[in-house]
């Protein structure tokens, strides 16, 4: 057998260093050669981003837009709440204070029990739901609940930062409704908001009220039973005397009597002079008036006093139309553009994407017929 020539073997040997080189300058990146592929394939890149920002457009100019609508806030004067403090004025209750009242609204805006009567109230659940009749009974609840999160996300409070000087509260609501709908669905919210906090306390202050009037009727009640008991007990006091006196026959009061104390002796208390001393005419005439009094209240002595306090709070009158829980800065006003879409926005990063998409197809038509060319330029076998 022969044995392979040394120029034949050197040739094998060499052969294999250039086939690594070569493979090492595939694997390198010419950048000219990108950058021709690139200039080659600008059409597709140029129809790519054309095409992007179309369909950029047309979204940013047929989408719905959604205006947004702010109103301010501040609290309440000390006149105010004057008409709320109407019976704390009669009373020893301490006072509504601005800050109290404020709050209280503040919590009643930011309500779900106002945002729903809202909801309710424009239909707004259009906005979020299409064709609410065709859902089925069984899922209606929920798809109204998840509309009615949508909605009360649009809503916003904004209060004042810790450590503001200020205590101005905002409100905005961003909807897909005209300028004025969004306005005026705010300005109905804040409304209402201020209804249900004047009705609050309105309702507090009746219900105080109230009690107090059944406290008084009920002392002046107590007052009058007492001083009933404290009449028949004098009626039986009188009585017994009246008849000692006849008994000793002693008709007039006696001018002198001997000192008599006759001492209880369940209380150890002496009684002083006994009234049958007083003769019977006398102690005859006071039983026959306790019994013929129909009316014990002029001889109660805290008993007018009483009386006035209650005929104050009868005839207190709580107009709820005075009741001032919020100072409003500014309403809610038409907002004079919308604040989505943001057009310009959209078409630049339509506009990037649509060239990045481009380069990336560019670049990928350019390996395909890279990869053709040297399959063709390889000989066939």
């Amino acid at each position: 057998m022969s044995q392979p020539s040394p120029s034949a073997h050197s040739a094998s040997t060499g052969a294999a260093p250039m086939q690594s080189g070569q493979s090492f300058e595939n694997d390198e990146i010419d950048l000219f050669e990108l950058w021709n592929g690139l200039v080659q394939e600008k059409w597709t890149i140029v129809l790519s981003f054309v095409a992007a920002v179309i369909l950029a457009g047309l979204y940013a100019f047929t989408a719905t837009p959604v205006y947004k609508s702010t109103a301010y806030f501040l609290p309440p004067t000390v006149e105010d709440v004057q008409e709320m403090n109407a019976l704390n004025l009669l009373t020893d209750k301490s006072f509504y204070q601005p800050p109290e009242v404020y709050e209280n609204f503040i919590e009643h805006l930011k309500s779900r029990d106002v945002s729903q009567a809202i909801f309710n109230r424009f239909n707004l659940v259009e906005l979020y739901v299409q064709e609410l009749e065709q859902v089925d009974e069984s899922q209606k609840v929920a798809v109204l609940n998840r509309a009615f999160d949508q909605f009360s996300k649009s809503i916003g409070v904004n209060l004042p930062k810790k450590n503001a000087s200020g205590n101005q509260v905002s409100v905005d609501l961003s909807l897909e409704r005209s300028p004025q709908e969004t306005a005026d669905i705010l300005n109905a919210l804040i409304a209402l908001a201020q209804e249900k906090t004047a009705h609050q306390f309105f309702k507090d202050i009746q219900s105080e009220m109230s009690i107090r009037q059944q406290r008084l009727h009920d002392q002046v009640a107590s007052l009058r039973k007492i001083e009933k008991e404290r009449r028949l007990d004098r009626v039986v006091q009188l009585q017994e005397a009246a008849n000692i006196a006849r008994s000793l026959d002693l008709k007039e009061p006696m001018m002198s009597a001997p000192q008599v104390n006759i001492v209880n002796m369940e209380g150890g208390k002496s009684q002083g002079m006994p009234l049958y001393y007083l003769g019977y005419q006398l102690l005859e005439a006071e039983l026959s008036a306790l019994k013929s009094r129909e009316n014990d209240d002029p001889f109660i002595g805290e008993l007018r006093g009483l009386q006035q306090k209650l005929s104050e709070l009868q005839e207190l009158k709580l107009d709820i139309k005075k009741f001032g829980v919020v100072t409003v800065d500014q309403f809610a006003l038409p907002a004079a553009k919308p604040i989505k879409p943001k057009k310009a926005l959209i078409l630049a990063v339509g506009g990037v994407l649509g060239l990045m998409l481009g380069v990336f197809v560019a670049l990928i038509r350019r390996a395909v017929k890279n990869r053709k060319m040297e399959q063709k330029a390889l000989p066939t076998v």
